[in-house]
């Protein structure tokens, strides 16, 4: 059972998006449909314990940083983050590419680790925003390889918006990609989700044959896509095999794509 106040104040904290960073206290209370009062009561205590934090100018509230600690150390004990970190930085050296890994959740795909290539930045960042699986690499890569059941009950309940001319809504076309992507072992996106911008993934396993997340380079659709696209290909699938060896893998699985 629930608890009123717990809730209440989960629901505040999910308002934020990157689509909206910021509100006003009349506008959490008018978008939950509670009373200000009862709001002010909640918003004050997340407030004091690091979770909101105010804007003394705008008197607009914004997330705090005790939610940035805590999506840290999620980051940090990620399984899937100890066992790729390291592959992950070496791919973007190599590809002078960015590289990310991501794993499924709740019907979307949250980034929980990439890494620049030098020149961009030095460091490898612990978690980024959730993407949208049926339109990105990383999501196909994600999709195909998981169970029939599974897969079919996504597209059923998941609203397929046309993001650019390219997006796939059709669900048999979708299927049919799928399809490809599982018999070449890598995901492809061209301008599906942003026009010129492209991606490539293949899926990570782990111990038992488990599915546990994928690995893509993303960028500019003449970059990814281009001539350089095989040995990216290549790269990405030798990356890729590491990583799910390193997780306890073992060849003679699904992920034997990767040995192509």
């Amino acid at each position: 059972m629930a608890i009123q106040s717990v809730q209440r104040a989960l629901n505040i904290l999910t308002l934020f998006s990157k689509s909206r960073l910021s509100y006003k206290l009349t506008e959490i209370a008018n978008a939950l449909d509670l009373r200000i009062t009862t709001v002010h009561g909640i918003v004050s205590t997340l407030e004091q314990n690091g979770f909101l934090r105010k804007n003394p100018r705008t008197r607009e509230y914004s997330l705090g940083t005790r939610l940035y600690e805590l999506g840290a150390y999620f980051a940090a004990e990620l399984e899937i983050n100890k066992h790729a970190s390291d592959h992950v930085q070496r791919l973007a050296r190599r590809t002078h590419s960015t590289a990310r890994v991501g794993i499924w959740d709740n019907n979307t795909v949250l980034i929980t680790l990439f890494a620049f290539p030098e020149g961009m930045a030095n460091t490898v960042h612990n978690f980024g925003p959730r993407i949208v699986p049926y339109c990105t690499a990383m999501g196909k890569a994600i999709l195909a390889f998981m169970s029939e059941k599974r897969l079919l009950a996504y597209l059923e309940t998941e609203q397929l918006v046309r993001y650019t001319r390219y997006t796939l809504t059709d669900r048999k076309a979708i299927l049919d990609d799928l399809a490809l992507t599982r018999e070449r072992g890598y995901a492809v996106n061209s301008s599906e989700l942003s026009l010129g911008r492209a991606g490539i993934a293949v899926p990570i396993w782990g111990a038992g044959q488990v599915l546990e997340g994928a690995l893509s380079i993303p960028g500019k659709e003449d970059k990814i896509l281009g001539k350089n696209l095989s040995s990216l290909v290549n790269d990405l699938l030798h990356t890729g095999a590491e990583i799910s060896q390193s997780m306890g893998y073992i060849l003679g699985g699904p992920g034997d794509s990767f040995q192509r």
